[in-house]
């Protein structure tokens, strides 16, 4: 009996670590930080900032 009682608790006390080790806090959203990636924000090469407009395309060659 004692054997698995000592097989028990040491899977219980596996239980415990792994969940601590994975918990996530919730309940409120992570704090914004001023050095965040903000690459999905900028303008990509076809498009323009909303104060310029679009350059004309190029004349066709004949």
């Amino acid at each position: 009996m004692a054997p698995t009682l000592i097989v028990l608790g040491l899977l219980a006390l596996g239980v415990a670590i792994v969940a601590l080790a994975t918990h996530r806090p919730g309940g409120r959203p992570p704090a914004a930080s001023d050095h965040q990636n903000i690459a999905w924000t900028d303008p990509g090469p076809d498009q323009a900032p909303p104060d310029q407009p679009l350059p004309e395309p190029p004349e066709p060659r004949p």
